[in-house]
């Protein structure tokens, strides 16, 4: 998706620029002054936005296939990318995670249209 490490919200705007959210849909609130600390990175907040991290989620895990298959073609994903030191996983808050998608449904269900050694690109459909 094309949000990975984009950014560091998960709604972030890389949603409004790839589509996925229309410009009429997006509203923003002032966050509470008593709320702000030293970590805060932002004043804004978006109201009413997904929060594409269940959905990346949703898909890598891919624990409920109809739900997985139904956020793939809500971000009109056709591609899957492979790191070839951890075929089977993927990166989740810097932890390596096992994604029941990479290891038994993309082999199965797709084929290689690129390869460099340390990486592939998977043809989904």
């Amino acid at each position: 998706m094309p949000l990975g490490g984009a950014s560091l919200h998960w709604t972030g705007p890389q949603l409004l620029t790839w589509g996925f959210v229309s410009r009429d849909g997006v509203n923003v609130q002032l966050i509470q002054f008593t709320s702000i600390t030293f970590n805060t990175d932002e004043i804004y907040v978006p109201v009413g936005m997904r929060n594409v991290e269940t959905d990346w989620e949703t898909i890598l895990f891919y624990r409920e296939p109809a739900a997985a298959e139904q956020q793939l073609r809500r971000y009109d994903v056709h591609y899957v990318v492979v790191n070839m030191i951890r075929p089977s996983t993927f990166i989740s808050y810097g932890h390596d995670r096992p994604s029941i998608y990479l290891t038994s449904i993309l082999p199965n269900s797709s084929y290689i249209v690129y390869e460099d050694g340390a990486h592939s690109m998977w043809y989904r459909g």
